[in-house]
């Protein structure tokens, strides 16, 4: 049997159910090995099906990220597929993990429980200001998406949106890394992003004016 494992990093979010509000929780990754990597590929590949849990036949590695725990009657878990799956990303191209430290990693805190319960501290202002700044990045992938591009990823590397792979992805590559620091930017982030070869921008008109003088000819 073929121990060698990878891991791979999922947005997460959860839904509250008395409300069907969507509230971003973090990134958190798992280890899986290369038939599990291979099942989530064939799922994605599918098109059905946007989280992971939407499909039973991985609902094993669903639970990887949320563990075995019966799911809460207040809210839910939406595990959205790897960026490695969704980027095409090849098993043995990713680096491999020597041994395994832990059932998940959550990428920004130090303490899953708490980040959950943080959810519920918000006040009504908090969560609708955060809902109009996530709409406001989900017009812009609609934007990017409906000019021929790629779709960006949320909040990793510092980004609250960002193309790991440029806009065209993979397939077609040869773009530059780029991402955009919105939420109090400083000149370190925009630093360490540029030290990382990213193309940082902190404003969106600037950013869709590079989009459309680079990649567009100029036009709007």
């Amino acid at each position: 049997m073929n121990n060698v494992k990878v891991n791979v990093v999922s947005r997460v979010d959860t839904k509250i159910n008395e409300t069907g509000r969507t509230i971003f929780v973090d990134e958190w990754s798992v280890e899986i090995d290369k038939e599990q990597y291979e099942r989530l590929k064939a799922s994605y590949n599918t098109g059905k099906f946007k989280y992971l849990h939407e499909d039973s036949e991985i609902a094993d590695i669903y639970r990887l990220y949320v563990g075995e725990d019966e799911e809460d009657y207040y809210s839910e878990y939406l595990v959205n597929y790897p960026i490695e799956i969704k980027n095409n990303l090849p098993f043995e191209n990713l680096p491999k993990v020597k041994e395994e430290v832990t059932k998940y990693v959550e990428s920004s805190y130090s303490d899953v429980s708490n980040t959950e319960d943080d959810l519920f501290d918000f006040s009504d202002e908090d969560l609708e200001q955060f809902e109009a700044f996530e709409n406001t990045l989900n017009e812009l992938n609609d934007w990017m998406n409906n000019k021929g591009f790629i779709r960006g990823e949320f909040y990793n590397h510092g980004f609250d949106l960002y193309w790991e792979f440029g806009v065209f992805g993979l397939q077609r590559g040869f773009t530059r890394p780029i991402g955009l620091i919105l939420r109090a930017p400083d000149e370190k982030d925009i630093k360490a992003a540029e030290d990382n070869g990213y193309l940082c921008f902190t404003d969106i008109e600037k950013f869709k004016d590079y989009i459309q003088k680079t990649y567009l000819g100029g036009k709007k």
